[in-house]
């Protein structure tokens, strides 16, 4: 027996299956690359408070969202990427309690966020103009949603009227509401204390369309009258509302509070100095990603934080408790 393990042929087994197994033993585990959205800009984007901040399309070409349903640092947010959807570039996007909704080329796509599936609402009939002659194809169409109806809301530029879609029967309609734009759409958003859709045009004005005042008699179109500065930038201006529709944050290198109750404006320290970003409100946090450097145009992958009753930049997003707890 000792004669056979001593044979060359069984120690060169032997010494080959040591080898082997020390091999083995120092090999390391491979580990799943983490997501990270690249640089990117002129992206659609939408959120629901508490749960997800959808980014889509743009220069970057990728959709994804940052959960909003978890804290995490500002270095390091939770990315999660999106499978399947459209490519969007400059489209309008919006939310409603559980779906997320973008228009391209006519065709509507709708974003179920428990199921994390995709649905088809098409129509050929209507396409969107996103910008007035000679705008700037970045700064994209914009769209807000009512949560309470299901209908999302596009203003159209180009025969001045509303688009509006209803994700509950999937219908398109397009109203002879006049839509009143001269310089561009900077912001559009959804305000559910005023029951309106807000309109913030590169001019100053601020616009309110109520749907359900829109009659014979009556367009739904108001202003809303505020007091305060005079010189807050619009044009590339990143806007949402918080705390119920009781406020308006804006973003424009820096962040403008508006108290849609008191109708004054608060300003901010200013920003990150990156602009045409995406943005999102969660309890009483602002959240901003990606976006171009002013100083040298180039794209951000970066995520900031800025606490709406501090008034300060943070370098942390604490999540809202759960709706169980």
């Amino acid at each position: 027996m000792l004669s056979r393990l001593s044979s060359p042929t069984t120690s060169v087994f032997l010494i080959f299956t040591f080898l082997s197994l020390s091999g083995v033993s120092h090999i390391r585990p491979v580990l799943a690359q983490e997501f990270r959205p690249a640089p990117n800009h002129a992206a659609c984007s939408a959120f629901i408070e508490g749960q997800g901040f959808y980014v889509l399309g743009g220069r970057g070409d990728k959709n994804f969202m940052i959960d909003l349903s978890v804290s995490w640092n500002t270095s390091k947010p939770v990315f999660k990427k999106l499978q399947g959807g459209p490519k969007t570039m400059g489209n309008p996007c919006a939310t409603t309690n559980d779906e997320l909704f973008t228009l391209v080329e006519g065709t509507g796509h709708v974003y179920n966020v428990n199921s994390g599936s995709w649905r088809v609402v098409h129509n050929s009939h209507f396409d969107l103009e996103t910008s007035i002659p000679g705008g700037d194809a970045d700064q994209g169409a914009k769209a807000a949603a009512d949560p309470k109806t299901g209908i999302v809301y596009l203003p159209d530029l180009s025969y001045r009227k509303m688009l509006s879609v209803n994700l509950k029967t999937n219908a398109y309609n397009r109203s002879d509401v006049k839509i009143y734009a001269d310089e561009g759409i900077q912001v559009v958003a959804w305000n559910a204390y005023l029951k309106s859709m807000v309109v913030q045009h590169a001019l100053y004005p601020m616009n309110l369309f109520t749907p359900s005042k829109v009659s014979k008699s009556s367009t739904g179109w108001s202003k809303l009258a505020f007091a305060g500065p005079s010189d807050i930038p619009t044009y590339w201006a990143c806007g949402v509302p918080a705390h119920g529709g009781s406020k308006m944050v804006y973003y424009a290198e820096s962040v403008y509070v508006l108290d849609v109750v008191k109708k004054t404006w608060t300003k901010g320290s200013p920003g990150p100095g990156v602009w045409i970003t995406s943005c999102a409100v969660s309890g009483d946090q602002l959240i901003l990603w990606g976006g171009l450097a002013f100083e040298t145009n180039v794209a951000s992958n970066k995520t900031y934080v800025f606490n709406i009753k501090t008034m300060k930049w943070v370098s942390r997003y604490i999540a809202p408790p759960s709706k169980s707890a």
